[in-house]
């Protein structure tokens, strides 16, 4: 069973306040310390962001994050309505790793639901789905996956494939433009400074009118707040241990990185989910950023 209903939403209304959180004395020192992170060591990261990934995977295999059933609630645009028509859609996800975004999408198993009524929901017969990942070993992952063997060719194929290398992406699509493309805990991993491209590469490979389903990590996140110093590239930009990274967005910066690049915002919510370490059996306040950007038609 998931466990979705443990979210909730922040009413924020306007987009420059960032969410309510109560910080301790210590978290504020920590968050107005200067970088830890020389800009050495920051060019030495991007350099082996891949290397550090494919690491990643390495060691969690599919273990490290769940499943992500919770799409078929919030990102209904990818489910029969009974309206298909006889063209073809298509959804890229980037950033796939093993498939947590896209395997659920083909996945009807009713006990993967905590709401019965979500696992009768079909993914729309006309949708296609391309799925790619900057990490080598992750997509060999994905594709010994079960789900993926049933429906290779037929609905789904995946590929290595980096956001900052538009180029290689293209050459796996064909002709297609997509309608969709997925960005679920992706742009975070990268250096704020790419992030511009990023958001271009996207453009460039979205059709006029194609949302981009995003979900990140927001400020003040707990995982933000238990960065040090040592780890800090910039504001909101951290090093963990095994060399990946993590930013943390507000809802105002998210906006303008999509405005620059042809996109209005269709919604964006922060959400705060309370889980639990089930070693230490400590409560972890998480709070994410969702929204839906629309590539304008003119």
């Amino acid at each position: 069973m998931s466990d979705d209903s443990q979210e909730e939403r922040i009413t924020v209304q306007d987009h420059d306040k960032q969410p309510s959180i109560k910080l301790s004395i210590e978290d504020q020192h920590r968050l107005k310390c200067p970088p830890g992170i020389s800009d050495f060591q920051r060019e030495n990261l991007e350099k082996n962001a891949k290397k550090n990934w494919d690491l990643f995977y390495k060691r969690h295999g599919n273990r490290f994050f769940k499943k992500r059933y919770w799409t078929r609630r919030e990102f209904a645009e990818l489910f029969s309505d009974g309206q298909e028509g006889t063209d073809k859609r298509y959804l890229l996800e980037i950033g796939c790793g093993c498939g947590d975004f896209a395997l659920p999408l083909l996945d009807n198993e009713p006990d993967k639901y905590d709401d019965d009524s979500l696992a009768h929901v079909s993914l729309a017969k006309d949708l296609f789905i391309y799925c790619c990942d900057i990490s080598e070993r992750a997509i060999e992952i994905l594709k010994s996956n079960d789900i993926y063997k049933r429906f290779e060719t037929s609905r789904i194929r995946a590929f290595v494939g980096n956001l900052l290398d538009r180029d290689g992406i293209v050459s796996n699509l064909g002709t297609h433009k997509m309608n969709y493309i997925s960005l679920i805990f992706v742009l975070s991993a990268l250096d704020p400074r790419r992030m511009e491209l990023a958001i271009e590469n996207i453009s460039s490979l979205i059709s006029p009118g194609g949302l981009v389903f995003f979900r990140d990590y927001a400020i003040y996140d707990e995982a933000m707040l238990r960065f040090n110093e040592k780890s800090k590239i910039q504001n909101q930009f951290y090093v963990r241990q095994d060399g990946t990274r993590a930013y943390f967005f507000t809802k105002s910066e998210l906006i303008g990185l999509f405005s620059k690049e042809n996109f209005e915002c269709d919604t964006i919510e922060y959400v705060r989910r309370e889980t639990i370490n089930s070693a230490s059996g400590k409560h972890l306040s998480r709070i994410f950023l969702q929204a839906k950007f629309r590539k304008r038609t003119s």
